[in-house]
């Protein structure tokens, strides 16, 4: 069920949407996927879901660009065969973790005015995992100001709707202990992007409404394109609480690396680490033991043809003294085919193999539908 929150975003984007198309000329893209892991199998000693058909899902994003205003939406869907609290009844539910919407607006040509635009640091994404890590950006899901009248710097100021929440209760951003971030982005030259920024300058405290941490964050990024094909990017965060798939803490390292060998062959690889310096759940009761997390990758792809793209992807994920359930590592197989049907989409069929504590727990055959128009 949409929130309040959700519904006044989809009035807002649809406002600035048509206000686009009467106004102006604009492009616009979109790209749907349809997919399902079809089939999983699950070690016998496993918790939760049986054997059997995993459901499926369907992503639509669409951006419409012009001169003066830009906007997107992204909605995620999925139908469930194991939901309910004993998993054995289907549902088709909303994704709201996966939701997202942005609205810009440059009313000037050296000024954005952007609601819930990232504006992500070159230096957060991550090649194989195709995202980005956590506070490593000069926007929010709020408002933005970002000043671009400087060949090659971009800065930025940014207060952010809600900073946290109280039983899903989302929590509004107030004036008594307002949170405002304020970051830049400087491009050196074409071999070198450099980027910093703090989210709640102030350094206010949650006082345990939020969580039990100083809400303040730092984050320093950087990418290099030291020769061609090859790109390495890297972040630093202090007190990034967001960070990515799991991964968080105090001190946060991510890098990533892309290098295109041939036009047919390419390797990527993915780093994210707390060093041991995320929270312990009873941080409240004591100090505890810190959670330790990392979160590495490699990916290989070849170009068998023009039209088909073998890859095969080696993870390794390890959460250590967070949650019970996740103390022992899991390492990821999964290899892959991609065929670009041209006007009709791409379609791609893998195989997923996860292992814990070095013995295969499960197997997922994901298979996807990708149209873009």
């Amino acid at each position: 069920m949409l929130s309040i929150k959700k519904i006044a975003a989809l009035c807002a984007a649809a406002l600035v949407l048509s206000g686009v198309v009467f106004a102006q000329g604009f492009s616009v893209s979109a790209s749907n996927e349809l997919g399902s892991d079809v089939w999983y199998v699950m070690d016998g000693d496993s918790e939760g879901r049986n054997d059997g058909f995993a459901g499926i899902y369907n992503e639509f994003i669409v951006d419409i660009t012009s001169e003066r205003i830009d906007a997107g939406l992204d909605v995620y869907a999925v139908f469930d065969t194991q939901g309910g609290i004993d998993g054995d009844s289907a549902r088709l539910f909303y994704s709201s973790d996966d939701f997202d919407w942005y609205t810009l607006f440059r009313p000037l040509d050296v000024l954005d005015v952007a609601f819930s635009t990232d504006y992500w640091f070159r230096g957060s994404y991550m090649f194989v995992e195709d995202d980005n890590v956590g506070s490593q950006k000069l926007g929010s899901e709020g408002l933005s100001l970002v000043f671009t009248g400087l060949p090659n710097l971009a800065i930025g100021l940014t207060a952010p709707f809600n900073v946290g929440s109280v039983d899903n209760d989302f929590i509004g951003n107030f004036f008594d202990e307002f949170v405002l971030g304020v970051g830049a982005e400087y491009i050196v030259n074409d071999m070198f992007v450099i980027g910093a920024a703090v989210h709640n300058i102030a350094g206010s405290k949650d006082n345990g409404h939020f969580g039990f941490h100083d809400t303040q964050s730092v984050a320093v990024s950087a990418a290099i394109y030291p020769l061609y094909g090859l790109e390495i990017r890297a972040g630093y965060g202090f007190q990034d609480y967001q960070g990515l798939l799991n991964v968080y803490g105090t001190h946060l390292l991510n890098a990533s690396v892309l290098w295109g060998i041939t036009d047919r062959i390419a390797l990527s690889g993915d780093l994210i680490t707390n060093f041991g310096t995320g929270e312990d759940d009873d941080v409240k009761k004591g100090p505890g033991i810190p959670d330790y997390d990392l979160y590495a990758a490699i990916r290989g792809d070849f170009r068998v043809t023009d039209p088909i793209l073998a890859y095969v992807t080696l993870s390794d994920y390890m959460t250590i003294n967070r949650d019970a359930e996740k103390n022992d590592p899991k390492f990821c197989v999964n290899p892959g085919v991609e065929y670009d049907a041209g006007s009709i989409g791409s379609f791609a069929v893998e195989v997923m193999l996860e292992f814990v504590d070095g013995s295969l727990d499960q197997v997922y055959f994901p298979v996807k539908w990708v149209y873009e128009f």
